[in-house]
């Protein structure tokens, strides 16, 4: 999803939200809300919170901008939530699923050079260079 909503979405959302970026990774706010629109019975709201509340006080938890496997105990939780998914909502998930339809729509078109319809409330992709 994140590939295809846009840097503006993504941002626009950390904005309103208040959970920057660097607090929505996999299993998140964005992630959840995505779940929560399109499977909510895979989604359990009432355990989500702000990441890393299961840590002593005082610790903190190794953040990666990549992936690791095994995953380093310094970069774990006991609940396994280290980002915030606090603040998602079937609302936000809805949306991330309309942007995310509206632009692979886009790049269809785009690609195989079909035209985009007369009520398209969005302008057309551009090739880039």
């Amino acid at each position: 999803w994140w590939d295809v909503v846009g840097e503006e979405f993504r941002d626009s959302l950390a904005a309103e939200t208040g959970v920057a970026r660097t607090d929505d990774h996999h299993a998140a706010m964005v992630e959840s809300s995505l779940v929560m629109h399109v499977a909510p019975d895979a989604v359990r709201p009432e355990l989500a919170h702000s990441g890393g509340e299961d840590l002593q006080a005082g610790d903190t938890v190794r953040r990666t901008s990549y992936h690791m496997f095994p995953l380093p105990a310094e970069s774990a939780t006991r609940s396994g939530i280290v980002y915030r998914a606090d603040r998602a909502s079937t609302e936000i998930g809805e949306r991330v699923a309309i942007q995310v339809t509206r632009n692979m729509t886009q790049a269809i078109r785009l690609e195989f050079g079909l035209p985009a319809p007369a009520d398209e409330s969005h302008p057309p992709l551009q090739e880039e260079g």
